[in-house]
C-alpha cells in the first residue's frame, strides 16, 4: 500500500503545485492520499490506479479552490486608505 502511494505522490504533488500553487499543494496532497487509502477497496480496474488517482486529486483541488474562494479577503499588511508599505500613496 505504501509503495503504491508513494510511486504517485511525487507526480501528484507536482500536478496539485500547479493547480493550487506551492503554499497549498502539501495540504490538499494530503487530502488526497487520505481518500486514496480510504477508496482504494472501491478501485476495480488496478491498471486505472494512476488516472483514478489524477481525478481524485483534481477533485480535491478544486474542493480545495473554492472553499478558499469562499473565505473572506484577509487583509495582509494594507489598511484602507495606505499602502502596503504603511506609507502614503503619492499618486493620490
Amino acid at each position: 500500500m505504501q509503495l503504491l502511494l508513494g510511486s504517485v505522490q511525487p507526480m501528484l504533488q507536482r500536478y496539485l503545485r500547479g493547480i493550487v500553487g506551492a503554499a497549498s499543494a502539501d495540504d490538499v496532497s494530503q487530502n488526497v492520499l487520505v481518500v486514496l487509502y480510504r477508496k482504494l477497496g472501491s478501485l476495480h480496474a488496478p491498471e486505472l490506479f494512476r488516472a483514478w488517482a489524477y481525478r481524485i486529486a483534481s477533485r480535491e483541488a478544486f474542493r480545495h479552490l473554492r472553499k478558499d474562494k469562499r473565505r473572506p479577503e484577509q487583509m495582509g499588511d494594507e489598511s484602507v486608505g495606505g499602502t502596503a508599505s504603511g506609507g502614503i500613496d503619492p499618486i493620490r
